[in-house]
């Protein structure tokens, strides 16, 4: 755990506590929210730069054949691609594998 050591206005304090916001769970809920909210506004902001792109959408038949056509190439995808190989396999959870490094050395 870590400990974390905050200086407020006073008014602000007060009111804070009052809410029952400055408990442990209050603030690490605040801060999960934080968070999530900067993921979505770092992902919408991607989205005019897609959309002026024009790049036409590719069906799930479109993207599996050209997965089959780097695999049979051999060779290595875009920087930025993961292969979905080995240990490299989506699970059910949302997080990246342990070891992303050893699924980018796995396609070279």
């Amino acid at each position: 755990m870590t400990e974390l050591k905050v200086i407020l206005p006073d008014s602000l304090a007060r009111e804070a506590r009052k809410a029952g916001l400055l408990t442990q769970k209050a603030i690490g809920d605040l801060l999960r929210d934080a968070m999530r909210r900067r993921a979505a506004r770092a992902f919408l902001s991607n989205a005019k730069a897609v959309a002026q792109a024009k790049i036409a959408p590719m069906s799930e038949a479109q993207i599996q054949a050209e997965v089959d056509a780097v695999r049979k190439s051999g060779r290595a995808p875009s920087p930025g691609m993961r292969t979905l190989s080995g240990s490299c396999r989506p699970s059910r959870s949302s997080s990246p594998p342990r070891n992303a490094r050893s699924c980018r050395s796995s396609t070279r």
